[in-house]
């Protein structure tokens, strides 16, 4: 069944699953219906699975909850704990940590607040428990209330790497910059080494409050004192750091300098600072690298027009109508339509 969840193809599961699903049966061993369960979850299903055959082991429901969590479907998996309750089976840690995740995705504060409450109700034993609180810290902070979370982490009797990183994660999202710079001291002093999650919520916080010099101190010691290799989100936060803050031409020379090839998402962040500061002629060379890839994209049948429209607005600052005609043209020959916004509202 292993072999099965890490297959690429998805046309190939069902037929897999079924197959195995008589074999549990036949041999009654249900300690593989969880695995059914994650498997299907994963794989936009979930609900296939029949309740009634592995109903009364918590680690099936869990595993449940897991799967529509994994695809960013945390109402049903919260109605699956509700149908939990009702069988009357006991949550686990995994039960807790899972719908605290549910509750992070959903931004419910009420939610989330009646969570916490049941699961240490239900629970005591949970109370020392690092992955519930932590769980518990990333809830608050994304659900927005910091001051719940900065409680539950200094409450806590015991933290790891993931605990720390949640907390300046939440410091940096609620603008909190030189706190979560302040706590990375302490994390450090504390014996813990930041990791690459640790840094991404470090140099988010210090893009979101214009600390340029404290980012670019954070992007040396990544590597030189805390042996952490960047990754592309890293780069993208340092060129939207230097974007921000008008050094545009530092973030084109920092780009060029990269070690691997930098994505659309960091030529895109480059070229709206290109277009915010007025540095016409070096986003018309990051407008044409933009181009390439939608053209690309075309071939491929996944373009759309939003790049054209970036490099045609950014020519209409400076009244260039004839290249704003000449980036229309093009875009009606090689992209399929613009993307349909979304809402969370």
């Amino acid at each position: 069944m292993r072999s099965i969840e890490r297959s690429s193809r998805r046309d190939a599961s069902p037929g897999a699953h079924r197959q195995v699903r008589v074999h549990v049966r036949r041999r009654r061993q249900h300690h593989c219906g969880p695995l059914l369960r994650e498997l299907w979850g994963r794989r936009r299903g979930a609900a296939s699975v029949r309740r009634n055959d592995y109903e009364k082991y918590s680690v099936t429901w869990n595993a449940l909850m897991t799967g529509f969590c994994l695809n960013d479907r945390a109402e049903e998996a919260v109605s699956v704990f509700d149908e939990m309750l009702r069988h009357g089976l006991r949550i686990t840690e995994r039960t807790a940590i899972v719908l605290l995740s549910a509750c992070s995705q959903l931004g419910d504060l009420a939610l989330g607040s009646t969570a916490h409450g049941y699961i240490y109700k239900a629970a005591a034993r949970f109370e020392d428990c690092v992955f519930t609180g932590t769980g518990l810290v990333d809830m608050y902070c994304k659900c927005g209330s910091l001051t719940s979370a900065s409680k539950v982490f200094d409450d806590m009797t015991s933290r790891n790497v993931l605990t720390w990183s949640a907390m300046i994660g939440g410091l940096a999202i609620h603008g909190k910059g030189k706190t979560g710079l302040r706590l990375m001291e302490e994390m450090v002093k504390a014996g813990f080494w930041p990791n690459a999650a640790t840094f991404t919520g470090l140099l988010f916080a210090c893009v979101h409050r214009g600390l340029v010099n404290e980012g670019l101190r954070l992007f040396d010691v990544m590597k030189s004192r805390f042996n952490v290799d960047p990754c592309m989100k890293h780069y993208g936060c340092m060129v939207d750091l230097l974007g921000r803050a008008g050094m545009v031409r530092e973030a084109y020379e920092f780009v060029k300098a990269m070690p691997v090839e930098p994505d659309v998402i960091l030529w895109r962040a480059l070229l709206g600072a290109c277009r915010i500061h007025g540095h016409e002629e070096l986003g018309e060379e990051v407008g044409k690298i933009l181009l390439q890839w939608e053209k690309r994209s075309a071939r491929r049948g996944s373009g759309d027009c939003g790049d054209f429209i970036a490099l045609s607005n950014m020519h209409a600052s400076a009244e260039r109508w004839e290249d704003v005609s000449t980036i229309r043209r093009e875009m009606k020959k090689n992209t399929t339509g613009n993307r349909p916004g979304q809402s969370t509202v």
